[in-house]
């Protein structure tokens, strides 16, 4: 089953693919929680400018 339509996608973003990449690297507790948040954070972001470039349209 596919995302729907209108869906971002995350695996496009080089910013996400990297913050994944320092996670699954990270080893300190802290450091993980950090990059999770980070993680988290830049999904939103990409959530919002879908949002934004739908409304544009």
């Amino acid at each position: 089953m596919s995302g729907l339509p209108d869906s971002p996608s995350y695996e496009e973003d080089e910013t996400l693919a990297k913050l994944q990449q320092a996670l699954d690297d990270a080893t300190g507790v802290d450091m993980r929680a950090a990059l999770e948040g980070a993680i988290e954070d830049r999904k939103a972001e990409i959530r919002r400018n879908a949002r934004d470039a739908r409304h544009a349209d």
